[in-house]
């Protein structure tokens, strides 16, 4: 928002996150996407503390879906077909409906441990599935957000090592030079000559990057 990238976004960008509900705002136009890597874990999570089992349910029917769309991007497919699609929600709906059974039948055991998160896991999930599963139709959308994950893990490391940047100018300087390295990198310029026209004054514009 402070660099205004948020609202410049037009309605042909997606963008994905771990459901930060900020993004679903009236004022944006673009598409949001959920990471369903980041819903496995959470329905990973409630497994674990409640012993349910619609949530490995949930987990192996993205991961079969994931599997039959590397399958199908290696045929050259740009999305399921429409009877693949239907026949995914229909599943979908039966492993909720057995989630909201498990969820109705020890809400009483679970009630100061593990039932808020399952209910609001539920809901979530059913009020947000098109944009959980919005790659079923395009194949060119990720299934997660683990690229820019990827990216975040250099600034981990350099906390770890150094504790802290000088100042804050220093800290949002670092971060303004590794998003334009990282930018220039995914779109294919070399990271030398991106550093070097830099360093001249006359950096790779985002009209160059994303021609």
């Amino acid at each position: 928002m402070e660099d205004n990238v948020l609202p410049l976004l037009t309605d042909d960008t997606k963008v994905m996150h771990d459901h930060n509900t900020v993004n679903y705002n009236p004022a944006f136009h673009f598409r949001n996407l959920e990471c369903d890597q980041h819903l496995e874990r959470d329905g990973q999570k409630n497994a674990d503390d409640t012993g349910h089992q619609w949530n490995l349910e949930l987990k192996e029917h993205i991961a079969s879906a994931i599997h039959d769309r590397n399958l199908a991007e290696q045929a050259g497919k740009a999305r399921f077909d429409a009877d693949y699609i239907v026949a995914f929600n229909t599943g979908l709906d039966k492993i909720l409906q057995h989630g909201w059974q498990e969820y109705e039948a020890d809400k009483v055991r679970l009630e100061k441990y593990g039932a808020s998160f399952e209910r609001a896991l539920l809901n979530k999930i059913e009020k947000y599935q098109g944009n959980y599963f919005a790659w079923l139709e395009d194949f060119s959308l990720p299934t997660s957000n683990n690229l820019s994950e990827r990216s975040l893990r250099p600034v981990k490391s350099k906390m770890k090592i150094a504790g802290q940047s000088e100042s804050e100018d220093a800290a949002r300087n670092y971060a303004m030079i590794r998003s334009y390295i990282e930018t220039c990198r995914r779109k294919g310029k070399n990271e030398n000559e991106a550093l070097r026209r830099l360093c001249e004054g006359n950096p790779y514009s985002v009209k160059e990057l994303f021609s």
